[in-house]
């Protein structure tokens, strides 16, 4: 696969697509996401600015933010440009979260092996209570409540039933990790999203059979590719199923 041609292809789809509880808007050198429920933030991606004028949009974008109220992250790629601009936004007062690496699985290179722990099982999610053991796993694995997220996820579980499929892990009646994966409609992409399993579970396969649950569904949709953020614990696991890497992706919120 052609890293640069994979990127430029995903970012052509992508680019205008709807998201819920957003107003997206595809201006002439980057995609802005405003955020239309109280405590979340915005974002920016896929810039391609003009070296000569970056200062100046980087300034406009955080005016806008401010206006609104709203924080935001910027999502920088390797394939952004201009080159240098991560060091562009740090200049100008942002700081950059842990790098991820952007991954592609091209799904006719996988074969579906679900093999994993005989007393964990894998199922959907179809309730409310599906979504408070959902959330309750991200809890448990970054140690800290995250007060806002039953209501955002419960939406979007509302909103997008035909392209969004979430799933939890159980041990017994125990919910020990959970991952969900988008379908974005007309598109050949489907995505990977919070992949997480609770501490006293990891190294016993929960991982790679939550992976597998999820490329799965992505198969029979139909879809060709499969992307995702790999932050450094998934990153060798996911490499080690067939997942490419495209390049590098820095999350950059302006200091506090």
């Amino acid at each position: 696969m052609n890293p640069l041609a994979l990127f430029q292809q995903h970012r052509a789809e992508f680019r205008g697509r709807p998201i819920p509880g957003f107003t997206v808007e595809v201006l002439p050198d980057l995609c802005r996401g405003t955020a239309l429920n109280v405590g979340e933030e915005g974002w920016i991606s896929y810039a391609q600015l003009d070296p000569d004028t970056t200062g100046a949009r980087i300034d406009e974008q955080v005016r806008y933010f401010a206006r609104i109220g709203q924080a935001f992250e910027w999502k920088v790629y390797d394939f952004d440009t201009p080159a240098s601009l991560k060091e562009r936004l740090e200049a100008r007062g942002f700081d950059c979260g842990e790098p991820e690496a952007f991954l592609i699985l091209a799904l006719d290179t996988w074969s579906d092996d679900r093999r994993g722990p005989t007393d964990v099982r894998i199922v959907k999610i179809r309730d409310e209570d599906g979504i408070r053991d959902f959330v309750s796993v991200q809890e448990a694995v970054w140690e800290r409540r995250f007060p806002t997220d039953f209501a955002r996820y419960r939406r979007e579980f509302q909103a997008t039933r035909d392209t969004t499929t979430f799933f939890c892990a159980y041990a017994g009646d125990q919910p020990v990790a959970a991952g969900r994966i988008e379908f974005p409609d007309g598109l050949s992409f489907a995505s990977l999203w919070t992949g997480s399993v609770v501490p006293t579970m990891r190294g016993r396969g929960v991982y790679s059979a939550l992976l597998a649950a999820r490329l799965a569904e992505a198969k029979a949709h139909g879809y060709r590719f499969v992307t995702v953020d790999a932050a450094p614990m998934s990153r060798p696991i996911l490499l080690r199923k067939g997942f490419q890497p495209i390049c590098w992706t820095y999350p950059m919120r302006l200091r506090t």
